[in-house]
């Protein structure tokens, strides 16, 4: 079980060039070192051939950009690089969500695109959920991002592309406000091939006669070119 306080979340991939607000560039800082105070964060990267020119924002400046009303912090990132805007971060925020009679409805998640000059590209809402983090793996060989989220029970993935024209969720992340799951809830990474791509294992439970007796049954998802579809 997941533990669920009044805190939402959020996801912000830093992306570049489009028009919004502009920062100044703070003092050059290792994506897992932390400042005074501050944990350091967990990295992941899909290439080492990147460079590294972009600095993870702080709080103040995440609220600077409209991006956080309430406080937030970066709890991930992972820095890949885009066919259009080169080399980029993606992060998981934690921000700070309204009271309500029950907690779990004050989560909230983003994604948002930026780049190294804090000009924010591309963002979009996702599900109520209480996790909110890069997934292990971060990425695959065929260059997508794989970010895990927790609504309360089962971990589920939110799988991001990157495109010519900016990021494709591959439908999963829901267009629905009410709905906290996505595409794939109950879903986890697995390399069946060891090919470095990676597949997606699903696994509901039937609930048949009754849930405490019914059996889980696990559907593999692989990457064919376009989607991801059932073997």
């Amino acid at each position: 079980m997941v533990r669920v306080d009044k805190i939402g979340l959020a996801a912000v991939i830093l992306l570049g060039g489009c028009s919004t607000e502009r920062l100044p560039i703070p003092p050059t800082q290792s994506a897992t070192a932390s400042s005074a105070g501050s944990p350091a964060l967990p990295t992941s990267t899909s290439s080492a051939a990147l460079p590294s020119t972009l600095s993870i924002p702080q709080p103040i400046e995440l609220r600077q950009l409209r991006i956080c009303s309430n406080d937030c912090a970066v709890t991930g990132s992972v820095r890949i690089n885009h066919p259009s805007w080169g080399s980029i971060w993606i992060l998981t925020i934690k921000t700070g969500g309204t009271e309500q009679s029950e907690p779990w409805l004050s989560y909230e998640t983003l994604v948002v695109a930026m780049d190294s000059t804090r000009t924010v590209r591309w963002k979009r809402k996702g599900g109520d959920w209480s996790v909110f983090q890069p997934a292990k793996p971060s990425s695959d060989r065929t260059g997508h991002v794989f970010l895990r989220y927790n609504a309360g029970r089962d971990d589920g993935l939110v799988v991001l592309s990157p495109i010519p024209t900016g990021l494709d969720d591959l439908r999963t992340m829901s267009e629905d406000k009410d709905k906290a799951g996505s595409r794939f809830d109950s879903s986890t990474l697995v390399d069946r091939d060891r090919d470095g791509v990676q597949e997606i294992s699903q696994s509901f439970n039937q609930c048949e006669p009754t849930c405490a007796e019914g059996e889980y049954v696990t559907t593999f998802y692989r990457w064919n070119g376009k989607d991801y579809v059932a073997d």
